[in-house]
C-alpha cells in the first residue's frame, strides 16, 4: 500500500472519501479485473462507478418491458440501459444481474479496508498473529473452513495467501482477527 491519508485515521477507520484513495481504485481495479460479467470496453465506466464518480443505476433509462423481452431478460428486475451496455450477455442471462456490480464494490471495499486494518496492527505493534474468521461455514470454500483456526503472522501478505487459496464466490465474507500480545 502506498502511503495515503486511509493510514492516518483512527484504527479501522477509512477516511470519509476512501473512493477517491489512489489504494482504493487500484484494489478496485483488481476486483473489475476477476469478474468475467463486464465487458472489458465497459472498465473505466465500472471504475467511475464503484469510486462514486457516476452512476449506472439511478436513472431514469429503465428498461422497458418489451425491451428486456428481446435481450431476454427476465421482465420483472428493475435494470437500466446504463447497466445493460456495461455487462456481457452471459451476465444479463443471470439470476441478478443487478447484484453483480453491487459484489465486485463490496469485494473492493472489504479488501480496502482490511488493508488498512491489516497496517494499523502491524504499525502499532500490537499483535504478532492473526486467525481468520468464517462467517458462515456452509458457504465458506474447503481452505476457509480448513485455516479458520488457525494463526498467521500479521507480517505475512495474508491478502495475497487469501487471494491464492480462498475459492469463496462472489467474494470471501469472512473477517480477520487479531490475537493481541499479552502485556
Amino acid at each position: 500500500m502506498g502511503e495515503t491519508g486511509a493510514f492516518q485515521v483512527g484504527v479501522g477507520e477509512a477516511p470519509p472519501d476512501f473512493h477517491n484513495d489512489p489504494d482504493y481504485t487500484r484494489i478496485a481495479r483488481e476486483e473489475l479485473g476477476k469478474s468475467s460479467d463486464i465487458r472489458p470496453e465497459a472498465y473505466t465506466d465500472v471504475l467511475l462507478h464503484l469510486r462514486n464518480k457516476n452512476t449506472l443505476f439511478e436513472t431514469k433509462t429503465v428498461l422497458s418491458v418489451e425491451e428486456k423481452r428481446k435481450l431476454g431478460i427476465n421482465t420483472r428486475l428493475k435494470i437500466t440501459s446504463e447497466l445493460v451496455a456495461v455487462l456481457t450477455p452471459q451476465a444479463l442471462q443471470g439470476e441478478h444481474p443487478a447484484s453483480i456490480i453491487p459484489t465486485i464494490r463490496l469485494a473492493a471495499e472489504f479488501r480496502y479496508r482490511r488493508t488498512i486494518e491489516l497496517a494499523k496492527l502491524r504499525s502499532f505493534d500490537l499483535c504478532e498473529s492473526v486467525t481468520f474468521i468464517t462467517v458462515d461455514e456452509q458457504y465458506a470454500c474447503d481452505w476457509c473452513n480448513k485455516v479458520k483456526s488457525q494463526n498467521f503472522s500479521v507480517h505475512q501478505d495474508l491478502d495475497k495467501l487469501r487471494e491464492d487459496n480462498c475459492k469463496c464466490t462472489p467474494y470471501w465474507k469472512g473477517y480477520i482477527s487479531p490475537n493481541l500480545k499479552a502485556f
